[in-house]
């Protein structure tokens, strides 16, 4: 797998919150705020779907070294110079996305192998930095580790949803993420090996090989066509 180029800290996420055009009403002593998310990885699988684990509202994002948030308050609400403070810096980041949280699925990011799954880093037989796991340090030994790991609720018992809901996750991503991992997972417990369930699922459309041909059937069948634009169909039942 190749690591990602390493550059100068530039931001690569602003937020900026104006109280007085808040969907809530503020009181008049709130301040204006700007947040930023600056990186030093020039390209980070994260970003390229518009998200970053510095985003998270648990703060997962802590762990990840490439990156630092960083929150400027401004004037209060009641301050005449709040509107100007926020006008400038709208101007200032004009060009710069705010990012979103990220889907909980795993990604290579630079050194590292990111694995955003509930109850995962509670395992200490694997060194996790938070979410995030050294890449030097993800083997098939390490994911029969996880697949094993029972965790353990503070007040005693099994936290079943690791095991029950988790890992069949966990192991659908692998096996579209790191082949090479998966075959090497495979020949030493073959039993993971079965069809998986896409049941549930979003996809984005652009991404599908197509054209793609569907059938509905409720109370009378509906054959739908899309081409990579338009669905289309000719019953007259839809």
């Amino acid at each position: 797998m190749e690591q990602a180029s390493i550059t100068e800290s530039r931001v690569v996420s602003a937020n900026i919150f104006d109280p007085c055009k808040s969907i809530f009403k503020q009181p008049a002593n709130t301040r204006a705020k700007c947040t930023t998310i600056s990186c030093t990885l020039l390209e980070c699988p994260l970003r390229d779907v518009k998200t970053c684990s510095w985003v998270s509202v648990f703060g997962g994002g802590a762990c990840c070294s490439y990156g630092k948030r960083y929150v400027v308050s401004g004037p209060t609400k009641r301050a005449g110079s709040c509107s100007i403070w926020v006008s400038d810096q709208k101007n200032k980041y004009a060009d710069v996305p705010w990012l979103d949280i990220p889907a909980r699925k795993m990604a290579f990011i630079g050194d590292y192998v990111y694995l955003p799954y509930a109850h995962m880093d509670m395992d200490k037989a694997v060194s996790f930095r938070g979410c995030f796991l050294l890449r030097k340090e993800w083997n098939v030994d390490t994911v029969c580790k996880l697949l094993d790991f029972r965790p353990q609720a503070i007040f005693g018992g099994e936290i079943t949803s690791y095991q029950q809901e988790i890992i069949p996750k966990f192991l659908l991503h692998l096996r579209e993420a790191d082949t090479a991992i998966w075959e090497a997972l495979i020949a030493e417990r073959p039993a993971l090996e079965t069809e998986p369930n896409h049941v549930g699922r979003k996809a984005i459309l652009k991404t599908l090989n197509r054209p793609i041909k569907w059938t509905t059937d409720k109370t009378y069948r509906v054959t739908w066509r899309w081409d990579g634009l338009l669905i289309r169909t000719s019953s007259q039942n839809a």
